[in-house]
């Protein structure tokens, strides 16, 4: 009855090899660790029959015919994740299933590739911790068919008196199993492979809603608490919401993750009052936790990421997306805040500074001023944004994180850098059009990233 016996000395942990005795009740636990408990214990005590010495022996045989069926057949010592998954199948489950019966089969047919036993096609476990006995017998295999059962034996491994297998038998593929007992039954090769016990049809529960029909919501997005914004469900437990934010809507707001009734089953928010949604960042939700802050800062493309594999600890991500930005050829206007021009030079203009592929000012946009060339092209080419002296001592390049000059893709903006390029380029390939190379420059600045470039497509207007 001792719950912790480590320090209770040799009195309590003696071990009876002869299997005479099994040290039960041979005093109370220790007094200050169960004195509170010492009634309780003694009621049980007096409800439970000590084990004898005929009941020991009958476990250790048990042990020993358990052992012996592990060591019968390969199919009980798979050895690898791979095989467990290929083979492996258990069978009672579900919402019919019978509560306290375990039963696993082993595939060894030849769908199941090499053949591991050759003197069986499979075989089934059976655990029945139940004081009746069960009986199961419909097996299905990958595409829903009946397999034929009918066949399966007793494994010989089992004792022929005295066994585990108490009330084994096989009655025209219904497999049964008495009370508090355990068997293994095997289907008999003959010759080549046959077919086996090939695994049931399984059902991915990665395709499958976690909240079933339930529908879910992000509520409280820009002061939206209605069950509006309904995420929809893409799969691996993971559901989605995208919508467009415009510069009238930033700000400051709240947002939680709801079914249409809040009493409902889905209600997540924040864990803790310190919590924060921020873009690019995983957070964590508790059910029924509080509204999440979030403070929209720019105009553009929102999608809400919420994942819940494990329903207790969902998470919820925002991703955030510049606004698709329609192209024109701008006005120019006088001035040059840079005070220098600025050209896209490379192999299109053999390198040189040349007046069709200059970048004329078009104004400010806050603190950044605005450049742009436009001109007609078909091809790939290598270059970068530079002045028109023979030293190239004003560049402009984007790079990666490991200061490497990159491959640019039309439509996309990337932030650009000011200072010496040294010898490599940026890069890009273009389809035959009027193309617009636009950049938005902190004159302020002589180095580091300066601001933004984005090449596009454009028509003149």
């Amino acid at each position: 009855m001792e719950r912790d016996s480590y320090d209770s000395g040799d009195w309590y942990n003696r071990v009876d090899y002869t299997l005479g005795d099994n040290n039960f009740d041979k005093g109370l636990p220790r007094k200050d660790k169960d004195e509170a408990n010492y009634e309780l214990i003694e009621q049980v005590l007096g409800q439970h029959a000590k084990p004898g010495s005929a009941e020991m022996h009958q476990m250790v045989n048990f042990y020993q015919e358990l052992s012996e069926l592990r060591q019968s057949s390969r199919l009980l010592r798979l050895g690898s994740g791979a095989e467990v998954i290929k083979r492996v199948d258990f069978r009672n489950t579900g919402p019919e299933q019978i509560p306290g019966l375990i039963v696993m089969s082993v595939d060894d047919g030849v769908g199941a590739g090499a053949d591991l036993d050759p003197a069986i096609d499979g075989l089934v476990v059976m655990i029945n911790a139940t004081n009746q006995p069960q009986s199961i017998g419909d097996f299905r295999d990958g595409k829903d068919q009946p397999i034929d059962l009918t066949g399966m034996v007793l494994s010989g491994a089992h004792r022929d008196s005295d066994s585990i297998a108490s009330g084994a038998a096989n009655d025209s593929g219904q497999l049964t199993l008495g009370a508090w007992s355990a068997a293994v039954f095997i289907k008999p090769q003959s010759g080549a492979q046959g077919a086996g016990l090939p695994v049931s049809k399984k059902t991915d529960l990665s395709t499958l809603p976690p909240f079933g029909d339930t529908e879910v919501f992000v509520r409280g997005f820009l002061n939206q608490w209605d069950p509006v914004n309904k995420m929809n469900f893409s799969g691996n437990f993971t559901y989605e919401f995208t919508t467009e934010v415009t510069a009238d809507q930033l700000g400051s707001t709240q947002v939680k993750i709801a079914g249409n009734e809040w009493s409902g089953p889905v209600n997540y928010g924040k864990c803790s009052d310190t919590d924060q949604l921020a873009t690019g960042q995983v957070n964590t939700l508790c059910a029924n936790g509080g509204d999440l802050p979030f403070n929209v800062e720019k105009a553009g493309t929102y999608k809400f990421v919420f994942t819940a594999m494990n329903k207790d600890k969902p998470t919820l991500s925002v991703s955030y997306t510049e606004p698709a930005q329609s192209c024109k050829v701008l006005d120019t206007v006088a001035g040059n805040p840079l005070g220098f021009p600025l050209y896209v030079r490379g192999s299109l203009s053999d390198w040189n500074a040349q007046p069709a592929y200059q970048l004329s000012y078009k104004g400010m946009e806050g603190n950044l001023a605005i450049y742009q060339a436009a001109f007609n092209y078909a091809g790939s080419f290598d270059f970068k944004f530079a002045n028109d002296d023979g030293n190239w001592s004003k560049q402009f390049f984007v790079k990666d994180a490991g200061g490497t000059l990159i491959a640019l893709e039309p439509e996309q903006v990337y932030p650009l850098q000011h200072g010496d390029g040294g010898m490599g380029n940026n890069s890009i390939t273009l389809e035959q059009g009027l193309w617009s190379f636009l950049v938005k420059v902190d004159p302020t600045q002589t180095s580091g990233e300066v601001g933004s470039v984005i090449i596009q497509e454009c028509s003149a207007k």
